[in-house]
This record gives C-alpha cells, sequence and structure tokens, in this order.
C-alpha cells in the first residue's frame, strides 16, 4: 500500500523548498553502466512497462536499471531527519537523492535486501508527466500514480512476506526526490550502487 503524504509536504515544505535552491551544488556520484541500454536512447528503453516488470521477477535480482543522476547525500543536512524519524517512530536516514531527466527513470525492484519503510518526497517540475508505477502486491494489478507539479510524499513499506514491486519513469519533465528509510539502510553505504 502506498499513502501519499499530504501533511509531510505542509510541516517539511519550507527545507524542501530549500534543498531545491541549493541541490545542484552537491556532489553527483558516477552510476555504474545502466544495464540493457546499449546505444538505446532512452525513448526506446522500456524501464516501466508490464513486460519489464517480467522480465525484472524473472531475473529475481535487485539489479536495476537506473538513468538518473544520484547525489551524494553523507553531507546532506536536511534539519528534518529527527522529526521525520520521531512522526515515523523509527529512526532514519536519507536512503537516496536523485533527479531524473525527461525520459529517465528506476526500472522495476523491490528493495528487499533492505526492508522496511521508505518515505519519498518528490518535486516534479511539471503534473503528470513523471510517475511512482506499483504493483499491488495481494491483487497483482499495475498501479500508475502519476506526480503533481511540486512536492509530493508517498510512504510505503518494502521487503516481508511478498514483494513489492515499484519503478519510476520520467516523460516530459525532470523529477528530483529524496528518499528515506530505517537507519540500516546505508551500513553499506549507497546499496543501490553496490548491487
Amino acid at each position: 500500500m502506498v499513502y501519499d503524504r499530504i501533511d509531510l509536504v505542509k510541516l517539511f515544505k519550507p527545507q524542501l523548498d530549500e534543498f531545491l535552491k541549493y541541490y545542484k551544488d552537491l556532489k553527483i556520484i558516477s552510476l555504474p553502466p545502466r544495464p540493457g541500454i546499449g546505444n538505446q536512447s532512452r525513448h526506446a528503453y522500456d524501464i516501466s512497462s508490464s513486460k519489464a516488470l517480467d522480465l525484472a521477477k524473472s531475473m529475481r535480482s535487485e539489479n536495476r536499471s537506473i538513468i538518473a543522476d544520484q547525489f551524494q547525500f553523507d553531507d546532506l543536512n536536511l534539519n528534518m531527519i529527527d522529526e521525520l524519524s520521531k512522526i515515523i517512530n523509527q529512526n532514519l536516514e536519507i536512503s537516496g537523492c536523485f533527479l531524473y531527466p525527461e525520459n529517465g527513470g528506476m526500472s522495476w525492484h523491490t528493495n528487499n535486501d533492505c526492508p522496511g519503510i521508505r518515505i519519498y518526497f518528490s518535486f516534479a517540475y511539471k503534473s503528470n508527466c513523471s510517475f511512482f508505477r506499483y504493483q499491488n502486491s495481494e491483487t497483482g494489478e499495475i498501479i500508475t500514480d502519476f506526480d503533481k507539479g511540486g512536492w509530493q510524499c508517498r510512504v510505503f513499506s518494502v521487503g516481508g512476506e511478498q514483494s513489492f514491486w515499484h519503478c519510476v519513469q520520467t516523460l516530459d519533465s525532470k523529477r528530483l526526490s529524496i528518499g528515506f528509510g530505517p537507519k540500516q539502510y546505508n551500513e553499506t553505504k549507497n546499496p543501490i550502487l553496490s548491487n
């Protein structure tokens, strides 16, 4: 289940807006080569269809493809982690910080290797031009949740008995996201790069 938490956006909007001003100054981490892209254009690369989901499930791997810049977040100080941890009643830390270009995204994955709650604040530069897509673990239905323009917050859990398959896709807009997860998430430092 994915929850849209408008209350968290309202509560942390000053910090999030401040982040919008300076995120471009953060160091970009070089991501590994993106499997399967080769010389294809971003338009031709399928990362979010039901066919791509079937392929990801058959691979049984957390090896996801990313078309985005990941920012170094070790020194990122949002002045909101402690308060967010109290609200969620769990010790949290930043789990990822991405800028997806037009026609970018992150392919289907589960995060089963790092179970727990996820809180993602995303900023879409245009409405209905990027989305968070997931498969309902109980019904198998694929749900596409288009981003609204501006800030949005989605909360969901990963791991457990049923895998929570999800992906992100941008179409005609950039999308900035900053995620939070349980404290153990980053014991291997940037696990998304280690898969």
